[in-house]
């Protein structure tokens, strides 16, 4: 545990020193090395995923979604439902 702390004191003590754009460097490799590679669905987890969909819009379910973002995955629940959008005017 004392060589946990040592090292945790040794890197604080690192950024203490760091001019600001090599703190904001730092901050920035951190962030990139946390997020995660977008998900591969195959063919038949997209068809699954579909069948799910229309389900939901066809009965008014509820559903729980994940999905990814920007390297994170997220969450959203929420009721299904169609709009129709507008085709932009030139």
């Amino acid at each position: 545990m004392k060589s946990d702390k040592l090292i945790q004191s040794l890197i604080w003590r690192n950024y203490r020193i760091m001019l600001p754009d090599q703190a904001e460097e730092v901050r920035q490799l951190k962030e990139a090395k946390s997020k995660l590679p977008p998900p591969l669905m195959t063919d038949q987890q997209l068809k699954r995923l579909g069948v799910l969909i229309l389900d939901a819009l066809r009965h008014g379910l509820e559903l729980c979604v994940t999905y990814w973002q920007d390297g994170y995955y997220r969450e959203g629940v929420g009721r299904c439902r169609l709009s129709r959008r507008r085709a932009p005017s030139n």
